[in-house]
Formats: structure tokens, sequence, C-alpha cells
């Protein structure tokens, strides 16, 4: 039996594509075309700067949007360089130096003219200073400007040849701050003058703090009324003139010996009683407070840093610092002694103690200029000036 041939057709296109169906061909063409349109534009984008490239022809860049970096002139870069070290100065500077406030002390003949005056204020102005300290009446009893009180004579008791109103237009006229000091009790002439500001014996004599040949003088009394009148006049005239600033220096007792309290003054036993002998001084302190504060001015009471240290403080400047209350009141004035080769270390310890047994007191420093070298004074002024302490050059 003949077996029989099996004829295959064959097909131009595949299983596969026959198999398809219309919507499966719709989606080909259409990513077809998308697939075209997109490389059409990318060959666009990429293919024109090239030909501009190659043909020479640059578009001008497009400045309507987006950041363009600024151009960086002669002027610009020096202004830049200028700031980078502004900045970089402000970043390692060192701290600023503190400020020094300095009184300056006029010196007594000073007083003598209008034009040794005018030269003594035109070099506190010089130093930098916008206060001046004058000694208006001194530990002697002398007033060294002329005085409205009529009962001195000049050439005596008054050695000024100006009055206070003249030495205050002179300061002012610089722009300074007129500050006066005077002696309160330490005065060996008023009490010849006037009666009953002084001491006196038992027998009504005047008494003194030694033997007139061993240079004896006479003292101001606290105890009397007339005394605190007396002293805060003086005040009163001198505020009235300009003066904004009222040093009271030696509010002090003299020594008084047993045989003085025990003989010539036996019929004031208050002189050895502490708590009576503080209310005298501060009587004259609120008697002169007060005439400061009707003319709009100030006092400041002067003590020295030694005695504000020693254990016994009877019959020194410190001895009125034992009432801390009344103390604390008013502003005070420390000569202040320094300590020779540490003048920096000692003020800052001198600084330390008094802030530890004075809490919250006010005061400036008095230093003694040509007591230390150039070099020490500076030191002392950088001590105190750190702390915001003035200080008192004389």
């Amino acid at each position: 039996m003949k077996s029989k041939n099996i004829k295959l057709k064959r097909r131009k296109y595949s299983l596969y594509s026959r198999k398809k169906s219309k919507g499966k061909q719709a989606l080909t063409i259409i990513l077809t075309l998308v697939i075209a349109i997109l490389l059409g534009v990318i060959g666009f984008g990429l293919g024109r700067p090239l030909v501009e490239y190659f043909s020479g022809e640059k578009t001008p860049p497009d400045t309507s949007s987006g950041w363009t970096p600024p151009v960086e002139t002669a002027e610009t870069l020096q202004v830049t360089a200028e700031a980078t070290v502004e900045a970089d100065t402000a970043e390692s500077a060192e701290p600023a130096a503190p400020v020094i406030e300095t009184v300056y002390t006029i010196p007594a003949g000073a007083l003598r003219s209008a034009d040794t005056l005018k030269s003594a204020v035109a070099s506190a102005k010089a130093e930098g200073c916008t206060t001046v300290l004058v000694t208006m009446k001194n530990s002697t009893g002398n007033y060294l400007y002329k005085t409205e009180r009529t009962v001195f004579y000049y050439g005596d008791i008054v050695s000024g040849a100006l009055t206070a109103k003249e030495i205050c237009d002179i300061i002012t006229a610089e722009g300074l701050v007129p500050c006066a000091r005077i002696s309160t009790l330490k005065d060996k002439l008023s009490g010849d003058y006037l009666e009953g500001i002084k001491y006196y014996n038992a027998d009504g004599s005047g008494w003194l703090d030694a033997a007139y040949s061993n240079g004896g003088k006479a003292w101001l009394d606290p105890f009397s009324q007339k005394t605190a009148e007396y002293v805060s006049s003086i005040v009163t005239e001198l505020t009235a003139a300009g003066f904004r600033e009222i040093v009271l220096a030696d509010t002090m007792y003299p020594v008084f010996r047993n045989v003085d309290l025990g003989t010539y003054l036996y019929d004031q036993p208050h002189l050895a009683e502490a708590d009576a002998r503080l209310d005298a001084l501060w009587n004259v302190v609120n008697e002169c407070s007060s005439a400061a504060q009707s003319n709009d001015a100030k006092i400041i009471l002067e003590v020295n840093g030694a005695d504000m240290d020693a254990a016994e403080k009877a019959a020194t400047t410190a001895e009125i610092t034992a009432d801390k209350n009344r103390l604390s009141s008013v502003e005070l004035l420390i000569a202040y002694t320094p300590v020779s080769g540490s003048e920096y270390a000692g003020a800052k310890s001198f600084i330390g103690k008094l802030s530890s047994q004075y809490s919250g007191q006010s005061y400036s420093v008095l230093l003694v200029k040509n007591a230390v070298s150039q070099s020490g004074y500076e030191q002392l002024q950088k001590a105190f000036g750190e702390s915001g302490i003035t200080v008192f050059s004389e």
C-alpha cells in the first residue's frame, strides 16, 4: 500500500502574529508613535547646539529667568576683601579694654589766678578726664577761694584769689564737672573766729591736741550743733556756686590722751563713748548732705584705706564706717595705698576684701600718682577700671 504524501502549507507570517488581537495591534502602533516623537524632540535638542557649534552660530543665552552669577568688578572685589578683613579682625580681636574713669585733682597752686587755673583745667581735659577735684578748704582751715564770709580776713584764713563761682565757671567752660573737697573737722583756724565750734577745756580755754610749743592745734567739735551748721554752710556756698559734688575729708576725731579725758576734758564723758561719737560724726555728714541736696548736688565721704583695714579705727577717718547702714547712704572716696611691686594683685585683693566687708557699698579710690612708677600706676588703673571703680588721681 502506497503511503500518501502530506503537504504542508507555508505562510509568510508567524503563528504569533496571527494570534494577536486587533486591540493589541493598535496599542503597539501608538507606543511606536510616542517613542518616535520623543526621539525626534531629543534629537532636535541635542542636534541644534551641535550644528550651531560647528557652524559658528551661537544663540544668546536666555536671561529672562534663572540665576546668573554677579559680575565681579574691581570695586566689588575690594569691598568683599575689606568685609572679609573686618570679619576676621572681629573674630580674632581681644576683649575691649575697660573704660577707666579718672578724676583730675587741680593743684592748690593753680588757684592763684584765672590763667593758672585755666591751664590746669586744660591739662585735665587733655588727659581725657570729665571731672576735676578742687580742694577749697584744706586741713589747716584755710579757704583756698575767696569766700563770701566777711568774718574771715583775707591773707589770714582766706588765701584764694578767685571766688567759688569763678572757679566753677572756668571748669564748666571746658565741659568738665566741678567737684570740691573740704576738710570738715581738722581745722585749727576757724574756731578762732567763730564761737562754739571747737573743743574747750573744762576751764573754758581752747583745747589743743598737744602743747602749743609742740605744735598743738585746735580741732572742730562735732558734738556742737554750731559745728555741723558751720560746715554745712560751706557746702551750701559751694554748691550754690556750681559744684556738683562735695568731698568731705577729715571727718574724724583727734587722739584724746588719758590726761585730756581725765583732767582737761573731764566734763565731757561722751568723748569716750563709741555710740555717741558715731552719732556726732554722722550729724555733721547728714547736715552737709541736706545742704548739698538743696542745690541738686551730692556729698562724697573721704576715708583712708589703711584706716579701714586697721583693727582699731577710733580717732581715724574710718571710725565713721562702723555704722554700715548709714554708710550705705553715701558714696565713699577711699585713699588707697598701693603695694609696691604688686600693684595689680594688691589692688584686686583690696577690692575683694572691701566687697566682703562692705557689700554693696558705692566707692571710688584716690591714688597719689607720683607714689608709684608709671607702669605701676597703669596697673592700678587697670585693676580698678576692670571693676568699674572711678579713680581720683592726685
